[in-house]
């Protein structure tokens, strides 16, 4: 029996495989480039400036859209979560992220990670609105070496008194990703406006959203913001538009601050 025909098969059986293979190949850069960004970074978009920070699977950010947050999870360059704002053209029946104005999001980012384009909605509705964003910073130099961890914590269970600002010393570069602050609040309020300085320079403005609650003493409550800045080594101060900060002689006077974030 002549084995031509079995040796035909087999060259064509390579063949085949050397040319998958080549497929395979070329679609991996496409691949690896939107992995190595994710969604980190500066984004100019359809709903305002956004920052966002991506860790492993999880995404969160805030933009200049009446203050804007985001919170959500990504799958294969999908990214599905939540938006909420301090306000916004409809009211939900209850809260999430802390508001009862937010909805949710469903953005896909492109091959080379310069761009998403996605849908938002209003509350638990379908997402069929536009949303879209180009990247203007960041990306695959964007991701933040290290994990987030605890900074600065100068609360402490003794009784409050009142102050409208709270000061720290940083040593070194950080990536600040969350704030929390002891507030009493008036009835009905749900957030808080703050600047931050930097040697006596406003570096940064932002809103804090009203969270958990003393279950026994409603008026005090956690204030929180995210607002994904690097900080420079020195003196910071923190100030409030009114004295509603906690503070105590174990304090030294200065408000009640938790910091997260990571180290540069």
């Amino acid at each position: 029996m002549s084995m031509l025909p079995s040796l035909r098969r087999g060259w064509l059986l390579v063949l085949a495989a050397a040319f998958s293979a080549l497929i395979v190949a070329l679609a991996l850069p496409h691949r690896a480039a939107a992995q190595d960004y994710g969604f980190s970074g500066t984004w100019s978009t359809s709903e305002g400036r956004m920052e966002l920070d991506q860790r492993r699977g999880h995404v969160s950010g805030s933009y200049s859209q009446d203050a804007g947050r985001i919170e959500g999870e990504v799958r294969g360059g999908r990214l599905e979560g939540h938006w909420a704002e301090a306000g916004s053209g409809q009211r939900c029946s209850y809260e999430r992220m802390g508001s009862y104005y937010w909805g949710r999001i469903d953005w896909t980012l492109s091959h080379d990670g310069r761009r998403f384009e996605g849908r938002w909605s209003y509350c638990d509705g379908e997402a069929t609105r536009s949303w879209s964003g180009d990247r203007v910073g960041g990306g695959r130099d964007h991701v933040m070496p290290g994990r987030e961890e605890k900074v600065f914590d100068n609360t402490n269970p003794a009784a409050c008194g009142f102050t409208d600002r709270a000061s720290l010393r940083l040593d070194r570069p950080l990536r600040l990703t969350r704030l929390e602050l002891w507030l009493s609040w008036d009835r009905g309020e749900r957030t808080a406006s703050y600047s931050l300085e930097r040697h006596g320079e406003v570096i940064t403005r932002g809103v804090l959203r009203r969270t958990q609650c003393d279950p026994y003493q409603r008026q005090w409550c956690n204030a929180e913001d995210s607002p994904q800045i690097t900080l420079a080594p020195g003196r910071y101060v923190l100030r409030l538009s009114r004295s509603n900060l906690c503070q105590n002689a174990a304090s030294n006077g200065e408000g009640f601050v938790r910091l997260w974030g990571r180290w540069r």
